[in-house]
Order: structure tokens, then sequence, then C-alpha cells
């Protein structure tokens, strides 16, 4: 270092456990003994750089501050222990940055083509553990280099749909990739997510099952069309004649009774119709519980009760009958 004026210099003086040699700088925190740490006094330049003594002539023993890992890792004895045995993964981690999500988004490249590729990190040892990341973030995982753990994290990719029927076409992407990602839906629930605006109908399009249903919940299965206000409807094309809206999953229209609320007589009907289902499957259920005869059986009970109660009715018109003798002869005798 050349000379510097005391303008732009502080000598000062240090006890100890502030600053270190430059020569000791490769060591881990823990691994730093008192022979590492400088005392006595120093040279604070105006640029942030120190050095032993107190001659701004001589300042040929830089000094740094040593890198604390206090308060990441530790500094326990286990962790010291642990750290000095395998010295080579704790310089890896220590060095590693905290990953933060980004939510790709795509440009008007990707609309002329028709989709773009979205990326995601998965934490190995949670569940749920998904990320939406940029490439940058994706590569170095995929990559492991030592920007990122990549013992800790899992990347991922996804072709992401822009046009025509997107919701199939993306859920079906999801589908397939939560064969090696499970839950993944979890990160993408949104199958329409950056469409733009479409004013034409989407026209002859057909489903087998597992994607539409109707507002009662009951699946639809057969030829529709996607209508850019109304969304699906059943049918191939769009008629000026009445037909249903259809609904994804997530969309399935729910109704719900306040008291006091104002609700139209078709929506009540409705709702009165589906507790009257319920109320019925729960007597079902009930009745198979508390009376767990076969069919047959129930008919062997019903055929003897019949004739139980016939016996009964036989003996009560011969009693009747009986009766009736009895007087004609008393009268007949007078």
């Amino acid at each position: 270092m050349g000379y510097k004026p005391k303008s732009k210099v502080n000598i000062k003086e240090t006890t100890g456990k502030e600053f270190i040699f430059m020569s000791s700088r490769h060591k881990a925190f823990s691994d730093l003994n008192e022979r590492d740490y400088y005392r006595g006094f120093y040279i604070e330049t105006s640029g942030g750089k120190y050095y032993a003594g107190k001659n701004i002539l001589y300042t040929r023993i830089q000094l740094i501050k040593p890198d604390s890992d206090e308060g990441v890792f530790g500094d326990s004895i286990d962790v010291k222990n642990y750290i000095r045995s395998n010295s080579f993964s704790y310089k890896k981690l220590k060095n590693t940055t905290d990953i933060y999500g980004h939510k790709n988004t795509p440009t008007e490249f990707d609309y002329q083509k028709g989709y773009f590729t979205r990326y995601f990190i998965k934490k190995v040892n949670e569940k749920f553990g998904y990320v939406e990341v940029n490439k940058e973030v994706f590569s170095s995982i995929r990559r492991k280099n030592q920007t990122h753990d990549p013992f800790l994290y899992k990347s991922g990719n996804i072709h992401w749909s822009l046009i025509g029927n997107v919701h199939r076409a993306n859920q079906l992407n999801i589908q397939r990739k939560e064969r090696v990602f499970p839950y993944i839906s979890t990160l993408f629930p949104l199958f329409n997510e950056f469409q733009k605006p479409d004013l034409q109908v989407q026209e002859d399009l057909n489903t087998i099952g597992n994607e539409l249903y109707h507002d009662d919940g009951k699946e639809y299965m057969g030829a529709y069309h996607i209508h850019p206000v109304e969304g699906p409807m059943e049918g191939p094309k769009h008629i000026d004649s009445s037909h249903a809206r259809l609904y994804y999953s997530q969309n399935i229209p729910k109704i719900e009774i306040n008291i006091g609320s104002k609700i139209s007589d078709e929506a009540f009907e409705k709702w009165k119709k589906e507790k009257d289902i319920l109320a019925s499957m729960s007597n079902a259920l009930k009745s198979s519980i508390e009376d767990p005869l076969t069919k047959e059986e129930k008919e062997q009970k019903t055929k003897e009760q019949k004739e139980a109660r016939q016996e009964e009715i036989d003996a009560y018109l011969a009693t009747k009958k009986s009766g009736k003798s009895s007087t004609s002869a008393g009268e007949s005798g007078y």
C-alpha cells in the first residue's frame, strides 16, 4: 500500500478476537486458535482495510475479520466435531446461497410458439416443498455446482401451453409430471394461467372423463365446446338454443343456504332436492346398520308376519261365527 495521509486512516487498538491474519483466512471459524488472532495496534483505512501496527508507512501485514459460523451452524462441541470430521462438506455448504421463488412469465415469442417452459425445485425432505424458480437456479441444481445445495433439492421443468385448449393440455402435462414429482399440481393449480382471452369458440372437442362436470357434480363425457365467455358447454358446437354449461373440477358451483338470505326458487328447489337425497341415503345406511338381514331373510320374515296375521284374522272370524251360532240356538229354545 502506498502512503496514506493521516486524515484517511485511523489508528486503533484491539485486545483480540476481532481480527485474524490474512494467512489464516482459509481456516474454519471453529478451527481458529490463539495464534491466528491479532492483538495490538492496527491501521484502519478509509477503504475498509486493516493492517497490523501503527506506522502508516509499513503496511505489509494485512488483517481481516473472521467469518463467524455461529448462528448458522451453531458453536456447540458437536458442531465443531462435525466440522472437523466433515470439513469438505462443511466448506461446500457454507458457501451455498438461499433459494428464492420466481414466477416464470411468457414472452410474445412464447405466445407465438404456443407454450413456454416453467422451472421448479422441490426439497427432497418435504412432501409439498415445491417452489417455482428461474432457469439459472434450475440449472444450478441440475448441474450440482457450488451455488446451491444439490443434495437438498430436486429440480424439474414443465412445458406450459398458452393457446388452444390449455386447460386440458396443461392438466395432462401435470398428470404426466406427477409420476416423477408427486403433488406438483399444488404448485400449478390454475391450468389456464397466462392464457390470453380468445374470442373464438373452440369446437368439436371431446372428453372421455375425469375432466368436466355438470353443476350438480355429475361427470360429463362426450362432445363439448369452449365458449370465450361461458366456458366449456355441452355439445360439439355452440348453438342458439339452450344448452348446459360444464365445469372443471375446481369450478363446480356450490349452493350455500343462509337463514335470512334471499335465494331464487330454482336454487331453493335444487338445495331441497339435494337435502332429500342425502337424507334418504342416511336413512338407508341407518336401516342397513340396524337391520342387517339379507333380502331372502326379509322376504321370509314378511311372509311369516302375513301368515301370522292371517291366522289371527281366521281365529277372530271363527269366534264371531261361533258366537252368532250360540245366540241363534238360544233364541230358538225360548
